[in-house]
């Protein structure tokens, strides 16, 4: 069996976490191993993605360190030998900063969960405007610590059709993305 060429994954980023997602029509419905290395310490297996019938595998490599950078590569068996794609490699951020992710789905047909890094305790808050201005939703983040979070904005019942601005505020920095719900 010869090296699987593959393309480059998409690659996604984040102080807490990088996501990996590749398209290789070869590998429908094939068990593929992610591995990852540093520059100082060898590949070691991360764990085994399924593709998708379409050649698609993602995954999330979520026990990384900030600064640190990380070469990943799938290895495919075939016959009782393994081959590997050639690396790709990222660089994790050194500092963790007020960021806003997004929120999913969406748009959304109903409630939403906002994505959103802190750099570290203190206070802090979500707010969903509606165009007029006026404060749909507000979510005190006081209790959560420094990294990634996952807030539901709709626990209170389903929001209504519109759109959207998601405000997080933290100190004197805030930043704003688009939310939609649709009908």
């Amino acid at each position: 069996m010869n090296a699987p060429v593959v393309a480059p994954p998409s690659v996604q980023v984040r102080p807490d976490v990088v996501h990996l997602a590749w398209t290789e029509a070869a590998f429908a419905g094939l068990r593929v191993t992610v591995y990852r290395r540093t520059p100082d310490r060898d590949w070691s297996p991360l764990g085994v993605v399924v593709a998708g019938s379409d050649g698609r595998l993602a995954y999330d490599d979520r026990q990384v360190a900030l600064g640190t950078t990380y070469g990943y590569r799938l290895g495919v068996s075939a016959l009782g030998c393994e081959d590997f794609s050639d690396a790709t490699w990222v660089g994790v951020p050194g500092e963790l900063r007020l960021e806003l992710v997004g929120v999913r789905p969406n748009p959304s047909r109903a409630g939403m969960t906002a994505e959103f890094t802190l750099p570290g305790a203190g206070p802090a808050h979500l707010e969903l405007i509606d165009l007029l201005g006026r404060r749909v939703v507000t979510r005190e983040l006081n209790t959560l610590g420094r990294g990634t979070h996952l807030v539901d904005l709709a626990e209170a019942g389903h929001l209504a059709p519109g759109v959207y601005l998601l405000r997080l505020t933290r100190g004197k920095e805030s930043v704003t993305t688009r939310a939609v719900i649709v009908r």
